[in-house]
């Protein structure tokens, strides 16, 4: 698999468990951008795998979601499905 082909698996997975968290926790994606201080459209470029956030707004993200951190990067497998 090429590295792009990895890359988009990484940040698709990402996503889908952000996407989950948010939902999990009865949040909106814009009630999350708000309490974690980005605007929605961030928040959106994330989810969809535009945009990957850095490590400091990824711990944030966990915290507020209640996550690993570890499990929102990597996934159950801890980035053995990579």
């Amino acid at each position: 698999m090429s590295r792009e082909k990895i890359t988009e698996r990484i940040l698709e997975t990402f996503g889908e468990r952000l996407k989950k968290a948010i939902k999990g926790k009865g949040l909106t994606s814009k009630a999350f951008a708000r309490l974690l201080g980005v605007t929605s459209v961030s928040v959106s470029r994330y989810i969809t795998g535009q945009h990957t956030p850095s490590a400091p707004v990824i711990a944030q993200m966990a915290f507020l979601l209640d996550v690993p951190k570890t499990w929102l990067m990597l996934g159950d497998r801890l980035g053995m499905d990579r």
